[in-house]
């Protein structure tokens, strides 16, 4: 299993939510987080963003790229997103580069991307 899915799962028990709870909050529906907890969906930056602001770690944690939890960094997403005329967000690449390390290093775990 990968790491992100067992930290999700077990932070998600720790706190004493159901999958749907999480669904809930994250306004997706309960079987996108049993793919996350099994590891055979990844989340998206922006939802990554909100499971570690619910569970208040960072998202360096989450991903599996750093093993101290961390306390979940409050910023402002619009630093690093731009709203598309569809209504998709995408992540802004000279955002993505004036990123903390630890933002970074997120982005490429979540999306499979090596150095």
């Amino acid at each position: 299993m990968k790491e992100y899915a067992k930290r999700l799962r077990a932070l998600r028990k720790e706190k004493g939510l159901t999958q749907q709870d999480v669904a809930d909050r994250l306004k997706v529906n309960k079987q996108t987080i049993s793919g996350y907890e099994r590891g055979v969906r990844r989340p998206d930056f922006e939802k990554l963003d909100e499971l570690a602001d619910l569970f208040d770690v960072s998202m360096a944690y989450l991903a599996g790229s750093q093993d101290e939890r961390g306390a979940y960094p409050r910023h402002d997403m619009t630093d690093y997103e731009v709203q598309l005329d569809d209504g998709s967000w995408i992540l802004v690449e000279a955002a993505y580069k004036k990123a903390t390390p630890e933002i970074r290093e997120a982005v490429r775990r979540v999306l499979g991307i090596d150095k």
